[in-house]
Parts: C-alpha cells; sequence; structure tokens
C-alpha cells in the first residue's frame, strides 16, 4: 500500500493493474487490516479508468491451520468485495496445494508451483488486454 503510489501515477497509462497480496501478509496481520489496505488500494485505483484485477491469496497451507483458515476468510471477503467495488477478481482456488507445487514445508510455491502461477498471470494478462 504505501509502495503503490510512487509505482503508479494518474498521469501514467496503466492498461491493467494486477494486485497480488504476499503470503507474509496472511501470517504477520489480521484479516481486519488487510481487508482495510485492499479497500484503500481500491479507493487509490478507482475511477483512474485501469483495468484492475485483484487476485487471491494462493491456499499454500492448507485451510487445516490458521494460516489457511485466514486465507480463506479474507479470499471469500475479497471476491465479495471486488464484485461489489466493480474490480476484477482472480481466483487461485485450491490449486497450489496439489503435490509438487510447494516448496518443503509447505508454506512456500516450489519452483514448479512458480512456473504454473507465471502461466496462470500470462492468460490473465492476454485475457484481459485481449
Amino acid at each position: 500500500m504505501k509502495k503503490l503510489p510512487g509505482l503508479v501515477r494518474r498521469s501514467d497509462y496503466y492498461p491493467l493493474l494486477v494486485m497480488q497480496v504476499g503470503e507474509d501478509e496472511i501470517t504477520e496481520r489480521s484479516p481486519k487490516a488487510i481487508k482495510r489496505d485492499f479497500r484503500a488500494l481500491g479507493r487509490l485505483v478507482e475511477g483512474s479508468g485501469v483495468q484492475v484485477v485483484f487476485s487471491s491469496i494462493p491456499s499454500v497451507a492448507g485451510n487445516s491451520t490458521e494460516r489457511g483458515r485466514k486465507t480463506h476468510l479474507v479470499n471469500r471477503w475479497l471476491k465479495d468485495w471486488c464484485h461489489w467495488s466493480n474490480f476484477g477478481f482472480f481466483d487461485h482456488g485450491e490449486v497450489y496445494t496439489a503435490p509438487g507445487l510447494l516448496a518443503a514445508g509447505g508454506s512456500q510455491l516450489s519452483q514448479r508451483g512458480k512456473r504454473i502461477l507465471g502461466h496462470e498471470l500470462v492468460g490473465l494478462i492476454e485475457r484481459a488486454l485481449n
């Protein structure tokens, strides 16, 4: 949130902005604080004429952990908020919980998982700009 005003200026032209929260945010911050930041980002970019897509937080830890529960809670809220606010929503779903897509420890994506994420984002960009 703090870096966005320096990265995105209303005078510049961006056909598409994809906002993705880092996985560290889920462990370090409360869902209430994360939602507040999403709303602030939305206010910053609304009316700019830019196509904005908020990306779900990838579910990498499983729903049995506190982190997984918070991820699910924020993603469910984010999907509804995006719809209500006329922003796009890109849902990663549970794809990263598949075997081989997580690095040892289960809290980060493996190289294969990162490649799949990259391909997903390329597809999103192609669909949005065409």
